[in-house]
C-alpha cells in the first residue's frame, strides 16, 4: 500500500511504498527533482514556460524520458538513451 502526503499548495512532498520513499522538491510549483529516503537523487526534471509543464525526466546517466504534449492536450512520452544537449536540441 502506498502512502502519500502533500504540502498546504496541494503538492505532493512525500511518497512511501513498501519498497521506496520518495520526497519531493519544487521550485515553486514545478517539480524540480525527485530523492529517495538516503537524500540521493532518483529523477530530476526540466520544466516548460508553464506550471507542471515537464519538458524531460532524467532518471539515471542512461535514461531520458521526454515528454510532448498531443494536439488533444493529453501528455505522450518517450524514453530515450541519455543524450546531450547539443544532440536534444537537433
Amino acid at each position: 500500500m502506498n502512502t502519500f502526503k502533500y504540502d498546504s499548495l496541494g503538492r505532493r512532498i512525500e511518497k512511501v511504498s513498501p519498497t521506496f520513499t520518495g520526497i519531493f522538491a519544487y521550485d515553486g510549483q514545478n517539480l524540480v527533482e525527485v530523492t529517495n529516503s538516503s537524500g540521493t537523487v532518483v529523477a530530476r526534471y526540466q520544466q516548460g514556460a508553464g506550471v507542471d509543464e515537464p519538458l524531460a525526466m532524467l532518471r539515471s546517466s542512461s535514461t531520458r524520458t521526454i515528454y510532448k504534449s498531443s494536439f488533444s492536450g493529453t501528455g505522450v512520452f518517450a524514453t530515450l538513451p541519455c543524450l546531450t544537449r547539443v544532440e536534444l536540441l537537433k
